[in-house]
């Protein structure tokens, strides 16, 4: 589809001129953006527009081809009837996600506007001088731009996460505005996830509500510059406001719920991860905590595996530690599932210490089958790391604790007939 306008088909669109036929200086505001700003008076083209304008009549184009009620649209976007209105008529920036929504609804490739989109989300905003109020500027404003804008105020927030000068109250006055979802799903996304950054998936999960909940709250977040969306699809807090939301979420969200969001992300991610492993090693005995079920749509064969492990390593490492932490005992099982991605690329030195991690976890909460299957690994890690004293000592434990699975048994036998070896160490060929 050619997503050129056609807006003006028939119709004069041209300058105004006074009676004289001079053309008028024209003050207007900058859709999505908010400034102040001038016309020519030459006749507007969409390639005077500046990037927020031109991508809101793209997406008029796409609406009216649709030919869709936003009602109609609200269902096939997941985004409310209000947001997409907003986002047609150019007021606020929409999130990556709805714009690739609607072009799919309308039977285009949502990468015509990807261009356009970073460079709308990119625009600078002008400042309306001393005084102006940071819960109130444009969705297109990166966070970071006015935190580091003003920095002279030193951070915004004291280690407690209390709100201090000026930016400070502006910043907590936005918080105080937000719908209650939004607000919630900010204390859960500052106060449980460790970051770098989420899906809207992750964020589902987190929340435990509708996706179109989410995905609205979401986009109240970036509104209110809270939330950035850093990448199509993934969401950061700046590091100052995570300290501001996790004292909010430590205030404001009762123990029970507080311990529940923790439990809905370390299930949530390693069910996700134990997909990938299992997608990445087929001859991986199949350890597993039996919880809740999730939707592993993101997880396919070991190529579709790889990618998701690659993008998200950061954050599965980050839950990881989060889980160590916290001494939850999912830890040996989320540390298990990283193993086909770190041992095929060398890192056995983050192997090594995510399983240290593990089976501290597993030691004090006396978790037998933890600590056999954290031993397993780091005998396995010490292996490839060339040391096979350390390795015998863990392969060891594994094969002489009587309820040991009879999986890990064997695989921890396979690691002594290794060390065993007259003419040194080889590469094990028993995959756990």
């Amino acid at each position: 589809m050619n997503l050129k306008s056609d807006t003006g088909r028939g119709k004069r669109s041209g300058p105004l001129r006074d009676k004289a036929g001079d053309t008028s200086m024209l003050r207007g505001t900058c859709a999505g953006c908010g400034m102040s700003v001038k016309s020519s008076g030459r006749r507007s083209t969409d390639g005077d527009l500046d990037p927020p304008a031109r991508l809101a009549a793209k997406l008029r184009i796409l609406r009216n081809r649709t030919g869709k009620s936003l009602r109609e649209l609200e269902r096939l976007t997941h985004t409310s009837d209000s947001s997409l209105s907003r986002y047609l008529n150019g007021s606020t920036l929409p999130p990556w996600t709805v714009v690739a929504a609607l072009c799919r609804v309308a039977g285009t490739d949502p990468d015509q506007l990807r261009t356009l989109w970073s460079a709308a989300r990119a625009r600078p905003a002008a400042s309306t001088g001393a005084g102006h109020d940071l819960a109130r500027q444009p969705a297109c404003v990166p966070l970071s731009a006015f935190v580091h804008e003003l920095h002279d105020d030193d951070t915004p927030f004291d280690p407690d996460g209390h709100a201090i000068g000026a930016v400070g109250a502006a910043l907590s006055s936005s918080y105080d505005r937000l719908s209650g979802p939004a607000a919630r799903l900010f204390r859960l996304l500052g106060g449980v996830h460790p970051g770098p950054d989420v899906t809207a998936r992750t964020a589902t999960a987190l929340a435990s509500a509708p996706a179109l909940e989410v995905r609205t709250a979401l986009q109240e977040l970036i509104q209110s510059n809270l939330l950035v969306e850093h990448e199509p699809g993934r969401y950061r807090i700046h590091s100052q406001l995570r300290t501001f939301a996790r004292d909010r979420f430590a205030r404001q969200d009762q123990h029970l719920d507080r311990r529940l969001a923790f439990d809905r992300l370390f299930e949530h991610t390693l069910q996700l991860a134990h997909a990938a492993a299992r997608a990445l090693d087929r001859a991986r005995v199949p350890v597993r905590s039996p919880g809740m079920p999730v939707d592993t749509e993101p997880i396919g064969d070991a190529s579709t595996a790889m990618a998701w492990v690659t993008r998200e390593h950061d954050a599965l490492l980050a839950v990881v530690n989060l889980a160590a932490d916290r001494g939850d005992h999912r830890t040996p099982l989320l540390a298990w599932a990283l193993t086909p991605y770190l041992r095929p690329r060398g890192r056995f030195d983050e192997w090594r210490d995510i399983q240290r991690r593990a089976l501290d976890v597993a030691l004090q909460g006396n978790d037998l089958p933890g600590q056999a299957l954290a031993n397993l690994e780091l005998g396995q890690a010490f292996l490839h790391l060339g040391d096979a004293t350390a390795a015998r000592v863990h392969f060891e434990w594994v094969v002489s604790w009587a309820g040991a699975n009879p999986d890990l048994t064997g695989a921890a036998r396979a690691g002594l007939a290794e060390v065993s070896r007259p003419q040194g160490w080889t590469r094990p060929g028993t995959h756990l």
